[in-house]
């Protein structure tokens, strides 16, 4: 049996080569550790702020979810809630990166100016609501800067959010998400635009993705590809029974008609669709969203 024996010094070794690979890195065991998500976007992030600087007027049908723009609570509100994280949301709907490039306003007349990312920035770091190093600080925006601006450039947006992955890495958070934006051209928005229209978004989105993946990156940030995620449920509805989701409905969203765009109506199972009106997502994908950014921290 001695021959079977290990000295003591390769037990030692492989004592400290097998603790090793157990320790978490210095970022996992932030994130880990993280007691506030703090969230910064548009009205896929928005908990309520553009209603109440609406005085509570828009969204305006009663079928949205308290102020929401969806029939549920946010993805930022179901991740907070699953991960037992201080919920700090500084998105507003309608809010572009910067107003500087395009300006992104709310109401029932489009005519509320509303915070962009960079401004929510500035809120956020004037005063700072939870300490830095214990925050998940997330970055989602720019689905709205080319439908408020016709001629903007993707590479103008993401250099904004380029300044902004930067101004939020100097107060050492624990952890940063940069989340993309689904094809805007694949919304069921799509159905009321013409074809140059649809291919001009569908440019920004892409080529605009790919600069946020780019930055992510060099920041060591983490990237969230939402836009993959929406068409893997496989566009008009094949294949959807995996994740409890039905075929889409004519106009591609269950309740029509918000916008005045069609005759106004709502379908009869919002849990079986992916978007609830032409440009949102239902309180279940917004479930899904938060399950798929569970994943990366």
């Amino acid at each position: 049996m001695a021959g079977l024996s290990l000295s003591r010094a390769a037990v030692a070794t492989l004592s400290v080569l097998s603790l090793g690979a157990a320790l978490p890195t210095r970022q996992e065991a932030a994130l880990a550790n993280a007691s506030a998500l703090v969230v910064f976007g548009d009205s896929y992030t928005d908990n309520g702020n553009a209603y109440a600087l609406t005085n509570d007027t828009w969204p305006a049908d009663p079928a949205y979810f308290q102020g929401r723009f969806s029939n549920g609570p946010v993805w930022s509100e179901q991740l907070a809630q699953q991960k037992s994280l201080t919920l700090h949301d500084y998105a507003y709907a309608s809010a572009t990166t910067s107003n500087r490039i395009s300006k992104g306003t709310t109401g029932s007349n489009a005519d509320i100016r509303v915070p962009s990312l960079d401004e929510q920035v500035e809120r956020y770091l004037a005063r700072l609501p939870a300490p830095a190093s214990q925050s998940i600080l997330v970055l989602w925006g720019g689905t709205n800067d080319p439908l408020f601006n016709s001629t903007i450039a993707p590479q103008a947006s993401a250099q904004v959010m380029r300044g902004l992955v930067h101004r939020l890495k100097s107060v050492s958070p624990a952890g940063m998400l940069i989340i993309g934006i689904p094809d805007l051209s694949l919304l069921p928005y799509g159905y009321f635009i013409d074809a140059e229209e649809q291919d001009r978004l569908h440019a920004f989105s892409v080529e605009y993705n790919i600069e946020l993946s780019r930055i992510a990156k060099q920041a060591g940030a983490k990237y969230v590809d939402v836009s993959s995620l929406l068409q893997s449920f496989e566009y008009y509805g094949k294949g959807w029974q995996g994740v409890g989701l039905d075929a889409f409905g004519f106009y591609g969203s269950c309740l029509e008609g918000a916008y005045m765009e069609a005759p106004k109506r709502k379908c009869e199972d919002p849990e079986k669709r992916v978007y609830w009106d032409e440009y949102h997502v239902t309180r279940r994908v917004h479930e899904l969203f938060a399950e798929k950014i569970a994943e990366v921290l």
